[in-house]
């Protein structure tokens, strides 16, 4: 009689869905610090966003591709409009869905001061309104503010 044993086990990953100057910099430091295998922004000089993105649209897992990484610490991209897609913000509820036993962070800043570095850094909230307009209808700063709260409360 032969007995095999199957050992089953739960790939664990730390996923952020914050948005961007909310710290990510920071947990990626202490990430990496600690040992992970950690990305931020880019995986091997491709951006995170679109290989989400193309995951996505080729109708596979959304984190396909991610099996050696322990923590996302920023997903999304906007650098043109064809480079340019936010996973936390329209994904977030697949990439839980799909990856239920990692541990997910909504790393938060205040609103006014993340519009303030929104626009310090390389205009970031421009280019959102202009390579991804779909996401937010209202293009004010009212507007941003209103959005990033909301987003806030969606995701909690």
């Amino acid at each position: 009689m032969k007995i095999i044993f199957f050992i089953y086990w739960f790939y664990i990953m730390i996923i952020l869905i914050g948005l961007p100057k909310s710290g990510t910099s920071s947990f990626q430091k202490l990430f990496t610090d600690l040992g992970y295998t950690s990305y931020h922004w880019k995986k091997n000089n491709k951006y995170i966003g679109m290989m989400i993105y193309n995951n996505k649209v080729n109708k596979q897992p959304l984190l396909n591709g991610f099996l050696d990484t322990d923590v996302i610490t920023q997903m999304d991209v906007c650098l043109s409009k064809k480079c340019s897609y936010w996973p936390q913000i329209v994904d977030y509820k697949q990439i839980h869905k799909e990856n239920p036993n990692s541990i997910f962070i909504l790393n938060k800043r205040n609103s006014k001061n993340l519009l303030n570095s929104f626009k310090k850094w390389g205009k970031l909230d421009q280019r959102l309104y202009n390579n991804s307009p779909e996401l937010i209808s209202d293009k004010t700063d009212k507007g941003l503010i209103k959005f990033i709260n909301r987003f806030y409360t969606d995701v909690e």
